[in-house]
């Protein structure tokens, strides 16, 4: 059994009601004393597939921009147009065996955290801090591999948690006499990732003493991808609400969450 243990320390990525596409680089992952090289290079590799295994980022390994990963040039990777860095390091890696009914079951625990900085502030604005554990009954390797086997389900909770998508609802496709707005369509779509099931929050803008912040009106899903700018939505809950503020000309805008997607 595995459990897993998240510590979000800094949130961060002020949304963007017309959001892009994030590019992200992969730097350096260390490791600590306990830790061989071998673990470090398999994390890092699972960093980067499980990042890049998300459309809405595009993701670079800084050892193909003609710099090491320990010692990343940040003003370098501007001319790449990378918005963030990403590094980790293994803490700490360790490993039991225990012996029942004639067999041994291995065990291994692996603690991480994942740091992200603004390249162009040189700011770390976000990091994650992970325990993975594993069991096996093919030796302390087979523990340690299943300690590694989530790692791209964080990169997938790191993008969705740090890197939200966000387009304008431009016009409702179907409504309900009592429900009110059943789907949308909202301005973003396959040129920023965005990707079919990807659930989200309904936010209108208001005013609040002089100044414009958001408001929760309700929930949905992408339905479907239209283009690279467009899609269908489907709403799932605040239809009133969403038509009677869209009929009233208040800006409403959809956020994705984190989620699967």
């Amino acid at each position: 059994m595995k459990k897993i243990v998240l510590s979000f320390c800094v949130m961060f990525m002020a949304i963007n009601l017309f959001a892009q596409k994030t590019t992200i680089a992969v730097g350096e992952v260390a490791g600590g004393s306990n830790v061989d090289a071998e673990r470090v290079t398999a994390l890092r590799s699972l960093i980067i597939s499980g990042l890049a295994s998300n459309a809405r980022i595009n993701v670079l390994d800084v050892n193909n921009l003609g710099m090491s990963a320990a010692n990343v040039q940040l003003e370098k990777l501007q001319q790449y147009n990378v918005q963030y860095l990403v590094t980790a390091k293994i803490n700490s890696m360790s490993g039991s065996r225990t012996y029942y009914s004639g067999s041994y079951t291995y065990k291994a625990e692996m603690q991480y955290v994942v740091t992200i900085t603004d390249v162009v502030t040189g700011q770390v604005v976000g990091s994650q801090d992970k325990t993975h554990y594993g069991s096996s009954a093919k030796g302390y390797e087979g523990a340690c591999a299943d300690t590694f086997s989530l790692i791209g389900a964080d990169m997938r909770s790191l993008v969705g948690q740090y890197f939200p998508l966000s387009g304008k609802i431009v016009s409702i496709d179907q409504s309900h006499p009592k429900k009110g707005a059943q789907t949308v369509y909202v301005e973003i779509g396959s040129d920023v990732g965005l990707t079919a099931g990807t659930p989200f929050d309904v936010y209108q803008v208001v005013e609040v003493a002089g100044q414009q912040v958001r408001k929760s009106i309700g929930t949905g899903r992408v339905k479907e991808i239209s283009s690279g700018t467009l899609s269908l939505c489907q709403i799932t809950k605040g239809g009133m609400d969403i038509q009677n503020a869209i009929n009233s000309d208040v800006s409403v805008f959809i956020v994705t969450k984190n989620g699967i997607w």
